[in-house]
């Protein structure tokens, strides 16, 4: 079947703690707290979906929570909260560029302060009514979609730590309200999607899920995960695929740069094909200035998984790197990462190496130097450690004073990592392959 590449864009925030936790001051934690208005930067956000249309991915999973204003319970929106209007808008904008746009609303107790007071009344019929009226509506919104993502993560103690009031739903109870919840999902005629860090401690939960759930599974660390790696959650995921559940599987970006390229890798290694509705990068960060970078760099990683499996081609034109890195003089340590996006400078005697996904044989330099300078080239398709192992052949650029943008004097050999060193300092504003 069609993959789905799909991205967890956030509109609200409010998925996590119910206060400002105040014995964790972190800028991100920061932004994690409860918040009386929508934390959603209009720029950023159509920034981002440009992005991930151009990169060529197909669905967005957007996490609704109090992010629009519902008729059903208009006391859960936010100062800034869209208007159903403003969604329907949104919608068609984003359905027109290609996406399959799905909805969110976490269920878990643990990220569920987004439902005001009755995050206090779980399991009451108060909470009950309110849970089944906002998926309705929220289906009505989204005119119906094939899924929708009801979260249900992380609801074990540990996880609450930070909110104000906290509580856990275990055992029956958990199952209970579980399916009660996706059975208000199907009636609207979806598939619900669930996250698996609750559902894999349970060792029966092939006997309480239905099948028409869809399993969302990762590494909760999101680390790299090497082809041969073990570990909970890749052991759920291969039993799940056993016992006939169709899976998204996630990554992020949180953690590792290597963590969703490794994630797609190793489910196409090792789960069935037909089990598998795609993948999911989840950057875990808001839509907001402060996070563009790392939103950015998301993408980057979603598109050179696509590239890397062939479900996408490379673009016409230029694309920037995925990934920079320095070596020292001698080639024999990692001494500065940096992201592609900012600004590098290489010193004299030092190697800068970029992971551009795709053939590095093409590429294009944008220089500031004060005198002229000549670049050494080369690529390499493997690394040892962070250390390129090069392919034969190199070749050399001149870059000439002020902002110059030069090519190889002569063809590369075609490789995924391009190494450039020189004698001089060398500051770079832009390097890019021609595809």
């Amino acid at each position: 079947m069609d993959k789905k590449w799909g991205y967890l864009i956030h509109l609200s925030t409010n998925m996590w703690y119910d206060g400002a936790p105040e014995s964790y001051r972190s800028d991100y934690v920061k932004i994690r707290a409860l918040s009386p208005r929508l934390l959603c930067d209009d720029e950023c956000w159509r920034q981002v979906t440009d992005q991930l249309s151009w990169a060529g991915a197909n669905m967005l999973l957007v996490d609704v929570g109090d992010g629009v204003r519902l008729a059903s319970h208009p006391e859960l929106a936010l100062e800034g909260s869209w208007s159903a209007e403003r969604l329907q808008r949104e919608l068609a904008r984003l359905r027109g560029m290609g996406f399959e746009v799905i909805p969110k609303l976490n269920f878990s107790t643990t990220h569920d302060s987004w439902l005001k007071e009755y995050h206090r009344q779980v399991s009451t019929p108060d909470y009950y009514r309110v849970c089944e009226d906002v998926i309705r509506e929220v289906a009505e919104l989204f005119g119906h979609p094939r899924f929708m993502h009801i979260g249900m993560d992380e609801e074990r103690p540990g996880f609450g730590r930070f909110n104000n009031f906290c509580v856990f739903r275990q055992g029956e109870l958990w199952w209970n309200d579980f399916l009660k919840i996706v059975g208000w999902v199907e009636a609207c005629g979806m598939r619900p999607m669930s996250w698996s860090t609750t559902m894999r401690h349970s060792p029966d939960y092939v006997r309480h899920t239905p099948k028409s759930v869809i399993l969302c599974v990762g590494e909760a660390s999101y680390r790299p995960v090497p082809l041969d790696a073990k570990g909970p959650c890749l052991d759920f995921a291969l039993d799940a695929a056993k016992n006939g559940y169709d899976l998204f599987f996630y990554g992020s970006n949180w953690a590792s740069d290597e963590n969703f390229r490794d994630i797609v890798a190793w489910s196409r290694a090792y789960v069935s094909d037909d089990r598998v509705v795609g993948y999911i990068m989840a950057p875990w960060v808001r839509t907001l200035p402060q996070f563009r970078r790392q939103s950015q760099r998301a993408i980057n990683y979603l598109e050179d998984a696509m590239l890397q499996c062939g479900a996408k081609q490379p673009p016409l034109g230029i694309r920037p790197a995925f990934a920079a890195w320095f070596l020292d003089k001698d080639g024999k340590n990692v001494i500065e990462y940096k992201y592609p996006e900012d600004r590098m400078r290489l010193n004299a005697g030092e190697t800068l190496v970029l992971d551009f996904g795709v053939g590095a044989e093409h590429p294009v330099l944008d220089t500031m130097v004060g005198t002229p300078t000549t670049i050494r080239l080369r690529t390499a398709n493997t690394l040892e450690g962070r250390k390129p192992v090069f392919l034969p052949g190199s070749s050399t650029a001149e870059c000439r004073p002020s902002e110059d943008r030069s090519e190889p004097t002569s063809p590369l050999p075609p490789g995924r990592y391009l190494a450039v060193s020189c004698d001089k300092q060398v500051n770079f504003t832009k390097i890019a392959v021609r595809a």
